[in-house]
């Protein structure tokens, strides 16, 4: 996993580089030659010169510098002072050392065309900026982000915020971005991840145990990540082995809900599948899901009755893990309904859709449960669970699942772009898969079934959301790389779901395959 650390948090992996031996002329000397290293390698063979923007102060030097590189590299240089000589004294130093390289041109604003560049890089603000752009530089923004050619900015693009994703609306607009150390907050939140492209790492050779007692905000997951999350697949194994998943789910109306939740438990691994729908909607599903095995229970006009509780309570202690909520409908009866079952079942529990909407009235059962609870809301049912507007989750996502994660003790997803995934300890993942085609009704059920079958298996629940967000988000994506964002559905994705965990799982997991044998 990557660490995501916020601008006070980098700053002090810096000190930390420091004390250990690693002065910052060194660390600033390695990001510039590190980024124009990068930039050659991925976009060197464009033809045209190479513009760079430098700012004041250290996220100038860096330009300075990788100028310098380039120049050394036999490639054409132009740089542009955007807001008159550096102030910081390692940019002014790195300035003074361009005067004698013959391929280095100081421009000014005026003499930029745009037929002259095949990379523009943006090195003017770095992780201290904040509030809103200067005309002038706006302007200058606004002209190259409308050239043809490659933009790359160094750490950050210039005119977004280290910390919350704020960007301002002129914003350099990267079609790639080289950071430095560590991820930052702004690569993954919105708008200004948006203006960030590509993100490449450059560590500085600095070594991980240096930034180790540094908090992190949060960690980006990756591929590699996901396999040790997942329960073992062992080859002496049967059903009992993975798991049985009770799946309250579905209403009249609302039957492909349920559907979509019980195809991804059953597509996930879980051992048994138990569908406890209302009667009326059991036709419609037991001839759509042949794997699961189905509990049809009492309704009144088409969704739950409180008086299925006590037999579904019979049906809890065999189960290693329950969802509610997908497709259920929010009336009196399921509001009673979803209270007396979350309250009195004691293994983990998924909530998602209608039964968050109930728990946003009733949170006290939440610390009151003894089992973990995992809830997968939209930014719409989490502003009902905090009683904030939705702009307001969406300004700073992760503080928000954290803070709520921490105080009711459960573990929250907050699905969107980059869902994410929050525990009570305080640890945040946050997930870099998943596309546009992915926000269409029921998806969220599809997640929520994956979810509830990885707990059912064994998974912790920290880890079983981890692993499930990821992975419904990877299977959203190989969906939409060739039926189009716009084009896909839900069971498009479902589909794709073993090709995801193929992506990220040993090919012989839970194979009993000879390797002794020769035909």
């Amino acid at each position: 996993m990557q660490s995501i650390r916020t601008a006070a948090a980098v700053r002090q992996m810096e000190q930390r580089a420091v004390a250990q031996g690693v002065p910052l002329a060194e660390l600033m000397a390695r990001a510039g030659a590190g980024a124009a290293q990068c930039i050659l390698q991925h976009w060197g063979d464009r033809p045209g010169h190479i513009l760079i923007l430098c700012g004041k102060g250290n996220n100038g030097g860096d330009g300075f510098v990788a100028a310098a590189y380039f120049a050394r590299h036999g490639r054409t240089v132009d740089v542009l002072r955007v807001d008159g000589a550096p102030a910081a004294e390692l940019a002014r130093q790195a300035a003074a050392r361009l005067e004698n390289e013959k391929n280095v041109r100081w421009v000014a604003p005026d003499e930029l065309r745009a037929e002259n560049y095949a990379v523009v890089v943006d090195a003017v603000y770095g992780i201290g900026y904040h509030g809103a752009l200067a005309k002038p530089i706006a302007a200058l923004f606004r002209t190259v982000n409308a050239w043809p050619a490659v933009r790359v900015a160094l750490d950050l693009p210039s005119g977004t915020e280290c910390d919350t994703g704020r960007a301002d609306p002129d914003a350099f607009r990267a079609n790639a971005t080289v950071t430095f150390l560590c991820r930052k907050p702004v690569h993954i939140h919105a708008p200004g991840d948006a203006c960030c492209g590509e993100v490449h790492l450059l560590d500085l050779g600095v070594k991980p145990e240096r930034g180790a007692d540094v908090p992190a905000e949060s960690h980006l997951l990756e591929a590699a990540d996901i396999a040790a999350l997942l329960p073992p697949r062992r080859a002496d194994s049967n059903k009992g082995t993975y798991g049985r998943a009770l799946c309250v789910v579905g209403s009249y109306g609302m039957a492909g809900a349920a559907a979509l939740a019980a195809s991804g438990a059953l597509r996930s691994g879980c051992g048994l599948v138990q569908l406890a729908v209302p009667r009326s909607v059991y036709p419609l599903l037991a001839s759509a899901i042949w794997e699961a095995v189905y509990m049809p229970v009492p309704e009144k006009d088409g969704h739950f009755s409180p008086e299925a509780v006590p037999l579904l309570q019979n049906e809890i202690p065999s189960a290693r893990a329950m969802l509610i909520g997908c497709g259920m409908t929010a009336c009196a009866d399921t509001e009673r309904f979803t209270v007396q079952l979350l309250s009195q079942a004691k293994i983990p529990a998924v909530v998602d859709a209608d039964g968050i909407n109930v728990l946003a009235a009733h949170k006290d059962i939440l610390r009151a449960r003894t089992a973990a609870t995992v809830l997968t809301p939209h930014p719409g049912e989490m502003a009902r669970l905090t009683g904030r507007s939705v702009a307001e989750i969406q300004a700073n996502r992760t503080s928000a699942a954290q803070a709520f994660a921490r105080e009711h003790s459960v573990v929250l997803v907050l699905k969107g772009h980059h869902t994410v995934v929050a525990a009570p300890d305080g640890r945040v993942c946050i997930c870099p898969t998943g596309n546009s085609g992915m926000a269409k009704g029921g998806s969220g059920d599809l997640l929520a079934g994956i979810v509830v079958s990885l707990l059912a298996q064994g998974s912790a629940p920290f880890d079983a959301a981890c692993a499930a967000v990821y992975l419904h988000g990877l299977a959203g994506d190989l969906c939409a790389a060739h039926r189009t964002a716009r084009a896909m559905l839900p069971s498009d994705i479902l589909h794709e779901l073993p090709a995801a965990f193929a992506a990220v799982e040993p090919r012989s997991c839970g194979s009993a395959e000879r390797t002794d044998f020769v035909p």
